[in-house]
């Protein structure tokens, strides 16, 4: 959904809808304890949906519409419930590409999520960065191969990065392959190819 242009008489009517759904997918297990790489995933479509980053408040006060739409009203009061009280903490959570560049940064200036540890530990690895990690496209994740050993995606590597928006790559020498919403802003940190 996020990768849609959309009008801006549909995304006025789209969001708040989208909105609530991205909090009751945030209440739905594992998720019900914050997971941040999904939340961050989840706060960056509704900025894409909106067509600009939302505030706290904005996600919040749509997503109180979106709760009063008839999707939302078919759904048990204590599923609703949920969802409604993960509205705040989705609220809350960073947005994909601020995740991923805490991720690359070279001094860490606060804890990351502990999804996130693999991929520190990995990058930990390499003394010059840039020759190990790799921003990709939407295209080069649907039908294209990895920049650094060329290898084509298997739709299990597709899934992963969709989903993870970053992946440990390649057998032997293991590389780093992030999916950022905005490539340009973390090529401007000077940490990718």
């Amino acid at each position: 959904m996020s990768h849609y242009e959309f009008a801006s008489e549909a995304r006025s009517k789209l969001l708040p809808v989208a909105c609530a759904i991205a909090a009751a997918t945030a209440a739905v297990p594992p998720c019900i304890d914050p997971q941040e790489r999904h939340l961050s995933q989840l706060r960056s479509c509704l900025h894409r949906l909106a067509g600009a980053p939302l505030t706290d408040d904005e996600l919040l006060a749509q997503t109180a519409r979106g709760m009063r739409e008839e999707i939302m009203l078919r759904l048990v009061d204590s599923f609703r419930a949920a969802a409604i009280a993960q509205a705040a903490v989705l609220a809350r959570a960073p947005h994909t590409d601020d995740v991923l560049l805490r991720a690359i940064a070279p001094t860490q200036q606060q804890s990351l999520p502990e999804s996130m540890a693999p991929l520190q530990a990995a990058l930990a690895r390499w003394p010059d960065r840039s020759q190990g990690i790799a921003a990709l496209d939407l295209a080069s994740v649907r039908s294209g191969g990895c920049p650094i050993c060329y290898a084509h995606f298997n739709d299990a590597e597709r899934r992963q990065l969709r989903y993870q928006r970053w992946m440990l790559h390649g057998s032997g020498r293991q590389h780093v392959l992030l999916f950022p919403d905005d490539r340009s802003a973390l090529r401007r940190q000077g940490n990718l190819r």
